[in-house]
């Protein structure tokens, strides 16, 4: 089975709706959501490390996986990348440091703040990059930092991406990625660009703001976000279909391969 593990349900949505597969009602796993479909789970996890953690070792327990991707969305590290973009991760590191960056967190005390990176496997890596050139939608190889909480900032998305050397940040996937690697399963983590890098995260859940209704309740008691909130709300928007456009045709590419191996 492929395993597909995403922290929000609005990183699924989009690639639920559209899948040629029935997927059938949840089930709970722990605090994850997991829907079955042909070959395929859908993981929603929740975020941050913990739940990601117990999310993908339950599921790489219970579940005969043979690939392993952990998809969502992302911040901009780098000024190359913009709303919309998808970044195929070569590497995913996890940052063990401080989720704080105060003044005195100097440069060279990055090495101590990365754990081991989780290398992605060849084979998805170049699969996802053929779907995506096919699709002609943007895209670039690089690494994701995995981070504790929410980088909002753009001062600190700067200072981010100069200590670690990556080019987006997120908060599941090295630990996902970790557990794969564990069990010795294919893992790919691939991630689409929400706020750039000059952008400021208004404090709106992502979760409100992939949802057009969700996000309209949360302004109508915070309307001075509204700004900010409706500009992320179109990142989102536009970042979700890509994120549903590329994932699942790399689903469909990797169900077509995987059904060819058993056809005698």
């Amino acid at each position: 089975m492929i395993a597909v593990f995403a922290a929000l349900d609005g990183e699924l949505a989009s690639l639920r709706r559209h899948s040629p597969c029935q997927f059938a009602g949840s089930r709970r796993l722990g605090a994850a959501t997991v829907r079955e479909g042909p070959g395929i789970l859908l993981i929603r996890t929740g975020m941050g490390r913990a739940r990601a953690q117990e999310a993908a070792d339950a599921v790489l327990r219970d579940y005969p996986v043979a690939s392993a991707l952990s998809i969502g969305f992302a911040g901009a590290l780098s000024p190359s990348l913009e709303a919309g973009d998808v970044l195929l991760c070569e590497r995913v590191l996890p940052w063990l440091g401080p989720a704080e960056l105060s003044g005195s967190f100097l440069p060279q005390d990055a090495s101590a703040a990365l754990g081991e990176a989780v290398v992605a496997d060849a084979g998805l890596l170049g699969l996802a990059e053929e779907v995506a050139r096919a699709l002609r939608i943007s895209y670039r190889r690089g690494q994701a930092l995995t981070f504790p909480k929410v980088v909002a900032h753009p001062e600190a998305k700067a200072r981010l991406g100069r200590l670690s050397g990556a080019h987006a940040v997120e908060m599941e996937s090295a630990w996902i990625g970790a557990a794969a690697r564990a069990k010795g399963v294919p893992f790919l983590a691939l991630r689409v660009i929400t706020d750039p890098l000059d952008e400021t995260v208004p404090p709106i859940p992502l979760a409100a703001a992939a949802s057009p209704w969700r996000a309209l309740a949360w302004l109508s008691v915070h309307p001075w976000h509204m700004p900010g909130a409706m500009r992320l709300a179109g990142h989102v928007w536009r970042a979700q279909r890509n994120l549903a456009t590329v994932t699942g045709a790399l689903l469909q590419r990797l169900s077509a391969a995987s059904q060819a191996k058993v056809t005698p």
